[in-house]
């Protein structure tokens, strides 16, 4: 199956679609052939966003409302996902917040919803289609975005960053418990990605911020591929490699 057909058919959700990212994934998934449903807080940006899909591919794109905190909506709107694409082969989470470090070391509750946004309501989400590609017996894809600030806590956003890593520790079990029944689990790690959640933010190393057409592309090949994590760029898994080797001692005085 040629590269342009490669998803030809796949009946896929794609969870918080209105970010960048998702936005550029939907694009690259489209053009390869998938059914696509978008779940979105703000359903007039999502039909907007399907109607421009549907004119450049040509495939069905379906529209829900998504409530990230809503907990207990997450297993009917992806039941009327797979209503609504006539079946389910993957879920994409593609949502989360970056936050504020300094307002979240005075205020708990913004902390919190940092963390819930990060991984809580991603948990749900892959917990409930989890179950659904399960019950179904067909197999199938989940994919959730990470950061590769869940790989070290790190002086500058680690509210944020420990969101993070309790999702690629999320992530790792999923996959060892779905091992066995043909589901995918793939755990995408992006370095700093030029969108509207990180404007006018600084960041150590801000030159090698990269674009959202990056990591789709980088999402989407990882997903052709058949990987379980990767590093979009593929240097930050280098990068990573070192923070992570740097002893605690002198780590704590870098304030990174």
């Amino acid at each position: 199956m040629s590269t342009l057909q490669s998803f030809r058919g796949q009946r896929i959700c794609l969870v918080g679609s209105t970010s960048g990212i998702a936005r550029a994934t939907a694009r690259e998934l489209a053009a390869r052939g998938a059914i696509l449903h978008l779940g979105a807080r703000d359903l007039e940006e999502a039909r907007r966003d399907a109607v421009d899909l549907e004119v450049r591919s040509g495939m069905p794109v379906s529209v829900g409302c998504f409530q990230a905190l809503d907990l207990a909506s997450h297993m009917a709107f992806l039941a009327e996902a797979r209503q609504r694409m006539g079946g389910l082969d993957g879920v994409l989470v593609t949502f989360g917040i970056l936050g504020d470090q300094e307002r979240a070391r005075r205020d708990f509750s913004y902390a919190r919803q940092i963390m819930d946004l990060n991984f809580l309501a991603p948990a749900s989400v892959l917990s409930h289609a989890a179950a659904m590609l399960e019950d179904q017996g067909t197999g199938g894809i989940l994919v959730a975005l990470g950061s590769v600030a869940g790989d070290r806590g790190r002086f500058s956003n680690y509210t944020y960053g420990s969101a993070k890593a309790g999702l690629h520790a999320y992530l790792q079990g999923l996959r060892a418990r779905l091992a066995a029944t043909g589901i995918r689990v793939l755990t995408v790690k992006p370095g700093p990605v030029d969108t509207p959640m990180t404007f006018g933010m600084g960041f150590p190393g801000g030159r090698l911020m990269t674009r959202p057409e990056v990591v789709a592309r980088g999402i989407v090949r990882a997903m052709e591929r058949g990987n379980e994590v990767v590093y979009v760029p593929c240097f930050w898994s280098l990068i990573m490699g070192v923070l992570k080797a740097i002893p605690e001692a002198l780590f704590k005085r870098m304030k990174l």
